[in-house]
Formats: structure tokens, sequence, C-alpha cells
């Protein structure tokens, strides 16, 4: 898993691991860099409602990160909107 994850570090929608903390049967602990504009779910409550455009460029970029991902054979196994980080322009 240690190679595959470092292979994710060059794409511009997955966020790139700093430090693979320890690896256990099956969970991995790790550190990434700080994505400084919070997350999906903070963005959703501030907003009450996302434009469709942005909406969309989101849903695109996700939807490109988790392509690139299942490439590399990782699976994201706890997507949801309190784990997609997003950078100081709000992409994923």
């Amino acid at each position: 898993m240690g190679k595959n994850l470092s292979s994710t570090q060059t794409y511009s929608h997955v966020v790139r691991k700093q430090q693979l903390i320890f690896e256990i049967t099956h969970y991995t602990i790790f550190v990434t860099e700080y994505c400084d504009g919070g997350d999906l779910l903070r963005k959703i409550k501030k907003c009450k409602r996302v434009p469709e455009p942005e909406a969309k460029q989101i849903f695109r970029q996700l939807v490109e990160a988790l392509m690139y991902l299942q490439n590399c054979d990782i699976v994201h196994r706890d997507l949801k909107c309190e784990n997609v980080l997003l950078d100081r322009n709000e992409n994923v």
C-alpha cells in the first residue's frame, strides 16, 4: 500500500502524503499536507446552497480524484463531505 500511496503525490486533486506513521493489519495511519480551505461539509453549511456551476466543479474534481486513486489500486473507504478537503481556492 505504501508504494501506491506515494504514487499519488503528483496528482492535483489528491492530498499528498507527508509521512507514514504505522500500518496495522487493516489500518494505515499517515499524515497529509494541510488543506487550508477546510472541508466540503463546512462549505455546504456556510453557503447553505452551493451554486450549480461550483457544485459541478467540485463533483468533477472529486470523480477525477477517485478515478486516479482507483488506477493506483487505492479505495477511499470513508467518503463523506467532511473527508473531502479543499484548498484555499476551494478546489478538491
